[in-house]
């Protein structure tokens, strides 16, 4: 499964499609409540994002996960690929691309 981050009302290039676990990590990283879909104002948004990405706020929180594979006889093995460091900064400098874009419009996820 996965959520898409978009301009409500409006086509755009620059739409953001994430799984629903960095989603929820990302909306949790700028300070949002997590959600599988939502929306806020955009000039809100870019406001919470540009304020996340201050020098020194930006690596907190944002150090990665490891890759990991969890196997158990006679059960399914699960993969969990982990996550870069550096994934939050490079996801919320594409949100704030999309929330700059948007102008006085709403941005939706869903």
């Amino acid at each position: 499964m996965s959520i898409t981050f978009f301009v409500a009302g409006q086509e755009s290039d620059v739409d953001m499609n994430l799984a629903n676990s960095n989603a929820w990590a990302l909306l949790e990283w700028i300070g949002l409540t997590p959600d599988h879909g939502g929306s806020i104002p955009a000039r809100e948004l870019a406001a919470l994002t540009r304020r996340r990405l201050w020098p020194g706020l930006r690596e907190r929180g944002d150090e990665g996960i490891p890759p990991s594979l969890h196997t158990a006889p006679g059960r399914c093995t699960l993969i969990d690929c982990g996550r870069d460091a550096g994934y939050f900064q490079e996801r919320a400098t594409q949100l704030l691309q999309l929330a700059d874009s948007a102008g006085d419009g709403t941005i939706t996820w869903g």
